[in-house]
């Protein structure tokens, strides 16, 4: 007699990335693998999985971070893995202090054509108030 297929188990290799997924997609596929096949054989599925179908595309320091922080494995960067991570780094640094200089700018603004509308509104005030006497 045949022994019983674990349909759950059949799951991780049905749900599989794609040679073209994202870290996402990677990152939800070893939440599934590792926790359901058991830490060890988890892990080596995964690897496993993701040396022959991986991407440099996938190989973000987001799977990066995730993989090492909760399963303790580490996946090889390149060098130029490397400069993307830094350069996005910079470029979420970059992006938030231009939303920041732009309130600067705009607070800057706004409170420039008050004083000056005051400055002028105060200045037409007095010219009429010395015509007056």
């Amino acid at each position: 007699m045949a022994d019983k297929v674990d349909i759950s188990k059949t799951q991780a290799v049905i749900t599989m990335p794609a040679l073209k997924s994202n870290d996402a997609a990677w990152i939800k596929w070893s939440d599934l693998v590792i926790p359901r096949y058991g830490t060890d054989k988890g892990k080596q599925i995964f690897i496993e999985a993701w040396e022959k179908r991986g991407s440099r595309d996938a190989n973000t320091r987001s799977i990066r971070t995730h993989l090492k922080d909760k399963y303790g494995i580490e996946i090889d960067e390149s060098v130029w893995d490397k400069i993307v991570d830094v350069g996005g780094a910079i470029g979420d640094i970059g992006s938030k202090t231009m939303k920041i200089v732009k309130v600067v700018v705009i607070v800057a603004v706004v409170g420039a054509i008050a004083y000056y509308g005051f400055k002028i509104v105060a200045a037409a005030k007095a010219a009429k108030g010395g015509v007056r006497k």
